[in-house]
């Protein structure tokens, strides 16, 4: 496993690792989860590691990827609740935030909580500047997450599959720098 583990008082997030692969398989195919995240296709099983292996790339390579979640109330060894975390932006140079928790576990402030520790490790780990993120109009549990988490809506944009609104938070300017890394 290459990358940080996030903590927060009732989560643990660790990067997603290629043992994973048969949670979020079942996750991502739940019609309430891919709904929005895959916008209803089925999701095969070499997506999901496609996923996963890209996000490892995006820990080794640029400090952040995807975490998967779990709560105090899972097991340790259990699969994970959800995930949450930062990818490349297609087309852009800020990462965006990204998140989804099965069905069993919504309503209870899990997605806000991993939101929140995940904008704060890219803004005082990383120093990132800037984090987008996206939201289907018609999804506005997630919307509400982002607002909640801190990112301010900047707009509307038409896709070629949906309509999304556009989301972004900016690193506090006066903000101490991260700890510098030690050379290797």
């Amino acid at each position: 496993m290459t990358g940080p583990i996030l903590t927060t008082p009732r989560m643990r997030l660790r990067p997603l690792t290629r043992g994973d692969v048969p949670a979020f398989h079942r996750q991502w195919n739940l019609a309430e989860v891919g709904r929005f995240l895959w916008d209803g296709k089925p999701v095969a099983e070499a997506t999901v590691q496609e996923v996963i292996a890209a996000s490892e790339s995006s820990f080794a390579g640029a400090g952040y990827g995807l975490f998967a979640a779990s709560t105090a109330e899972t097991a340790e060894g259990a699969s994970p609740v959800g995930f949450c975390g930062l990818r490349p932006a297609e087309g852009q140079r800020d990462p965006e935030i990204l998140y989804a928790f099965d069905p069993a576990f919504w309503g209870r402030g899990y997605a806000l909580e991993s939101a929140r520790a995940v904008l704060e490790f890219a803004f005082t780990s990383l120093g990132l500047p800037r984090v987008t993120a996206g939201a289907n109009p018609a999804n506005p549990a997630s919307w509400r997450v982002l607002e909640r988490a801190g990112l301010r809506r900047t707009g509307l944009v038409h896709t070629a599959i949906e309509d999304l609104y556009t989301y972004e938070a900016v690193r506090d300017p006066v903000a101490p720098d991260p700890p510098a890394k030690d050379p290797e």
